[in-house]
């Protein structure tokens, strides 16, 4: 019995000195959680005001028609990948430029009076985006149609669009925007080919639904 109880206290002490002598075990590394991404997923419409200038080109050159300002809407559809947003949005405009005289020479004399604006502006765009955390960044492209009111008269003007904007989100379902676009349209108007430029900038509040 002498012989065992000695043994085990041999035992006991050959092991507590290796751990003594051991080295500490290695700290977890510390693991960074990667910084979370805003959900811009799904569908989402708000109100915009907007403020624009417009031109008239012409064989002559490029004519200043007009500024104009005015309230607008918008509502689209957003998928998201990642940091990487894209989706497609319908968007009015009241105004795209008033003019309170006729500058249009070409056109037939007898029917240029009261004032002539481009207005109802309805664009269909594509949009692809970054998601940098409460900020998303974009660009636009699409197709617009305006209508040119002149001398009683509203033709309709249409062409391309594109632009570029960034959103910040207010909160989970609100969020505040500025975004510019520029319009370049063209058509008959009294059997001429007219070609006008409308640069916009607006600012936009919308809800995510």
């Amino acid at each position: 019995m002498k012989y065992l109880t000695g043994a085990l206290a041999a035992l006991f002490l050959s092991s507590t000195a290796a751990l003594a002598g051991s080295p500490a075990p290695a700290p977890a590394p510390e693991v960074i959680a990667p910084a979370a991404l805003n959900n811009w997923a799904g569908v989402y419409g708000g109100l915009s005001y907007t403020s624009s200038d417009s031109d008239h080109v012409n064989s002559g050159g490029t004519t200043p028609f007009g500024d104009a300002s005015g309230p607008g809407a918008f509502v689209g559809y957003n998928w998201q990948r990642g940091n990487l947003v894209f989706g497609g949005e319908l968007a009015y405009q009241q105004d795209l430029g008033v003019r309170d005289t006729p500058i249009l020479a070409e056109y037939p004399a007898a029917v240029l009076k009261g004032e002539e604006f481009l207005s109802d502006a309805i664009d269909l765009r594509a949009r692809l985006g970054y998601d940098l955390g409460r900020v998303m960044v974009y660009g636009l492209l699409g197709y617009s149609q305006v209508t040119f009111n002149i001398s009683d008269q509203t033709p309709s003007l249409d062409g391309p669009v594109l632009g570029a904007g960034a959103a910040l989100r207010v909160s989970d379902r609100v969020f505040a925007g500025v975004e510019a676009t520029r319009h370049d349209l063209s058509g008959e108007v009294f059997g001429l080919r007219s070609t006008y430029e409308a640069t916009t900038v607006s600012l936009r509040v919308g809800l995510q639904f």
